[in-house]
């Protein structure tokens, strides 16, 4: 028997976008344009008075992949979920270790926070009430990001809008390169080809802390 019926708790319906929010130079002279999955609570037919004054909050979403190029989609499900909850999910691919070293990552990360900033009355969310997010190596870009804001390393990509943030959610991000071969892995952290060294352009992470 289902007791709760005037209880509506299955969420919003979830409007899905894909965007680029940046175009980036690389060090041979070609271009990669950086894309943007959104995810927003619908607001066709909404009650009057659903959406909260000022517009959804956000979350800025960082995917892991050891630096490498990053598979986003793969947790849409938890994006969904969220969005459905009343918040709006904005998941970046950034320029991966692959094809750019650090900082490149993080100050991908703040370009897309001011994406979101530049386009809150687009997707209706609250430019004053954003989070980051991120899992692994997605943990150590959305820390550095957010510990930095506005101050450098940075780009003038959007520089007329703010990359401040109000929280920093991180999920077993790296935080301490170096120590990483203290504890049980499957490679060697301080080695020039690990995630970790090629991130740092072929370095070793023998003392390396954000």
């Amino acid at each position: 028997m289902i007791s709760d019926l005037d209880q509506d708790d299955f969420g919003y319906p979830v409007n899905i976008e894909q965007v680029t929010y940046v175009t980036r130079q690389l060090a041979d002279d070609s271009s990669v344009d950086l894309p943007m999955w959104v995810f927003t609570p619908g607001v066709d037919n909404m009650p009057e008075g659903a959406m909260p004054e000022g517009g959804w909050p956000v979350i800025v979403f960082v995917r892991g992949s050891a630096f490498h190029e990053q598979n986003v989609t793969d947790c849409s499900n938890y994006f969904v979920r969220i969005a459905e909850q009343g918040y709006v999910v904005a998941a970046l691919k950034y320029r991966h270790s692959d094809i750019a070293p650090f900082p490149v990552q993080m100050q991908d990360c703040k370009t897309a926070v001011r994406f979101m900033r530049k386009n809150a009355e687009r997707f209706h969310c609250n430019k004053d009430r954003i989070a980051l997010w991120g899992d692994s190596s997605g943990g150590h870009t959305v820390l550095m990001a957010g510990f930095t804001g506005n101050r450098a390393p940075d780009t003038d990509a959007d520089a007329e809008e703010s990359a401040e943030v109000n929280a920093i959610v991180d999920w077993h991000g790296p935080t301490d390169f170096a120590k990483m071969n203290f504890y049980p892995s499957s490679q060697n952290h301080s080695d020039p080809q690990c995630p970790e060294g090629v991130v740092i352009d072929g370095g070793t992470c023998l003392n390396i802390r954000i």
